[in-house]
């Protein structure tokens, strides 16, 4: 029997499975869509897609009007939009709207830019849409309404970009919420953007919506008369990991604000340096539930104010107290957590490093505590509590190998599988390498395409996504 068909025959019961999956899960594979490669950088008025003659917004038409998942690929350059005519639903003026399933993916945040020049937001991912945005800056979106940069009221993942001097009533970068909103952040920086009544970096509501933001940089935004950083309400579920807020500013919480029934997870989260201008001098102001470990509270005011409930599930740092009221196993109340400027310390955000001697070094929870740290670093000894990780090194993980062993083999599959099926999987990397064909989701399709890279056999991904097997 040839080695082929040995690997083949080992993978017939996981095939099973993953039939069933496949059949059961959301995220099956659609028809195949068509790759659009825009051509100009202007914004003329749309009259089709053309291989010599496409702008952004004719390849996005072109998209909502094409069966299947498509992808965009942005060459290097500022794709700037300067059609007026705000809140449109059909994308031929104003911002860009998603009606279907679209990877967007440029060359990086310092070479490809999409430019809303002002005119409305940026981007609208529409109730059925799902967006995969790579690689891009988002920038100059303006709007009177809700996400300067983006409205998501579908399904929209953002990896390895920038959203800078956007600007909206709520949500000067993204607002993102509807009965089945999904959002997911990841290596992403949000700065400089601001909202009228809240949410200058982002706005997340609606009962059912969920949100997950990692490995990213939440700074520099405002809010007029609402929350500088992060703005929760309504019932949204929100898990923050590995992330930094820092430098935000507005009159009420600088921070971040948690009401009407929402619901947000804190793992590993730095949240320093944020400022009111007000004599409501709070980072965190809390009216609801919000679970916190391995993360530190550290400003230069109140840290956190509200009748809401703080769970704290250990090994938390606060510098005044506020914040861990009941404290948990492990916790440093009214603690200073020795903490560097916010500064790009390696990865691809920013962060605030832990200075030497620190308290916070070594004093995190192993159990909860992701495999990396926010720049992609690997823990050292017992691991350390905020986003940063003292005296840690760039860890290589390939696409697909979600057990971090550096194998990737069926039993990532099985990893994902049980992920999709809601047992929890004991794989620290899942989150980093389990989204294999990087649209978004982790779901019974990435686990087929673990399988067929064990077999030998073509693996479909979008682009520009790790090939299996390789670093992501």
């Amino acid at each position: 029997m040839s080695q082929l068909a040995s690997r083949v025959t080992l993978l017939i019961p996981f095939l099973g499975v993953i039939s069933f999956f496949l059949l059961a899960s959301p995220g099956a594979p659609a028809l195949a869509g068509a790759a659009l490669e825009p051509t100009r950088f202007d914004d003329p008025a749309p009259d089709g897609c053309q291989p010599a003659d496409c702008s952004l917004r004719e390849a996005v038409i072109a998209a909502n009007n094409s069966p299947g998942s498509d992808t965009i690929t942005l060459a290097a350059g500022t794709y700037s939009l300067t059609i007026p005519g705000a809140e449109e639903s059909a994308g031929a003026t104003g911002d860009l709207n998603v009606h279907s399933a679209l990877v967007i993916a440029g060359q990086g945040t310092d070479a490809t830019v999409i430019d809303g020049g002002g005119n409305d937001r940026v981007m609208l991912v529409g109730v059925v849409g799902n967006l995969n945005l790579l690689g891009v800056t988002v920038r100059g979106g303006n709007t009177a309404y809700n996400g300067g940069g983006i409205l998501n009221i579908g399904t929209l993942a953002v990896r390895d970009s920038v959203f800078q001097s956007n600007t909206a009533d709520l949500g000067g970068a993204i607002s993102s919420g509807s009965d089945s909103g999904r959002l997911v952040v990841d290596r992403t920086t949000i700065r400089d953007n601001s909202a009228g009544r809240g949410g200058g970096g982002v706005f997340l509501e609606n009962p059912g919506s969920e949100a997950t933001i990692t490995n990213s940089t939440i700074s520099g935004n405002t809010g007029t008369d609402g929350t500088g950083g992060v703005h929760i309400q309504s019932g949204t579920e929100v898990t923050l990991k590995n992330v930094t807020i820092s430098g935000n500013s507005s009159p009420t919480p600088s921070a971040m604000a948690v009401t009407s029934d929402a619901v947000v997870t804190l793992t590993n989260v730095t949240i320093a340096d944020n400022v009111s201008t007000s004599q409501f001098k709070v980072a965190i102001a809390n009216y609801a539930d919000i679970i916190i470990r391995n993360t530190i509270i550290q400003d230069a005011e109140l840290g956190c104010a509200g009748d809401g409930t703080f769970q704290s599930l250990g090994h938390n740092i606060d510098d005044d107290g506020s914040c861990l009221v009941s404290s948990g196993p492990g916790d440093m109340p009214s603690t200073d957590a020795m903490l560097g400027p916010l500064a790009d310390n390696g990865g691809p955000t920013q962060n605030h490093a832990l200075l030497d001697g620190s308290p916070a070094i070594n004093a995190g929870d192993d159990d909860a505590c992701p495999f990396t740290d926010q720049r992609g670093y690997g823990r050292v000894g017992v691991c350390d509590i905020g986003a940063y990780e003292f005296g840690g090194a760039p860890v290589v993980i390939k696409q697909g190998n979600v057990n971090c062993d550096d194998e990737v083999t069926a039993v990532d599959a099985l990893f994902i599988l049980r992920a999709v099926a809601q047992i929890p999987p004991p794989a620290e990397c899942l989150d980093l390498a389990g989204d294999v064909n990087c649209d978004g989701a982790k779901t019974a399709v990435d686990a087929l395409g673990v399988l067929r890279f064990v077999a030998g056999l073509p693996v479909n991904q979008n682009e520009p996504c790790a090939n299996v097997g390789t670093p992501v």
